[in-house]
């Protein structure tokens, strides 16, 4: 019982020092959440949320750099729809979750199985 009770300061310290180095999107490696080979949002269509209200992966094809990272579209016509306005496709904060944005710190997100369109803008976010 003893035990239990000495690992709790030790348990809460991890806790704050995890908290603390914890990246925030400012210190996070890069702007946008992109995966090893450069991939945002894991290679799914940003386009696609918006038109087809559902995620798509997107094609090698149809590949364009935006700030460091690959972004892939499922047609020439969602590549050049984000081409004229990658803002307004992209995800808001660079693809990271955006709860764990909003607790300061950045989490990978899968971004087929948790995002929303709010108010036009597309989030990726874990389930919390």
């Amino acid at each position: 019982m003893h035990i239990k009770l000495m690992l709790i300061p030790l348990v809460v310290a991890t806790a704050m020092l995890v908290n603390v180095t914890a990246p925030s999107l400012a210190e996070a490696k890069s702007e946008i959440n992109k995966n090893w080979r450069g991939l945002a949002i894991k290679g799914y269509d940003p386009v696609a949320f918006h038109t087809d209200g559902k995620p798509v992966k997107g094609s090698k094809t149809y590949e364009v750099e935006w700030k460091d990272a690959k972004w892939r579209f499922d047609s020439a016509e969602h590549r050049d729809m984000f081409k004229a306005n990658p803002e307004k496709y992209a995800p808001v904060y660079g693809g990271y979750c955006a709860w764990a944005i909003s607790q300061g710190t950045t989490a990978d997100v899968n971004p087929a199985k948790a995002w929303s369109l709010v108010d036009g803008k597309l989030l990726t976010t874990t389930s919390r």
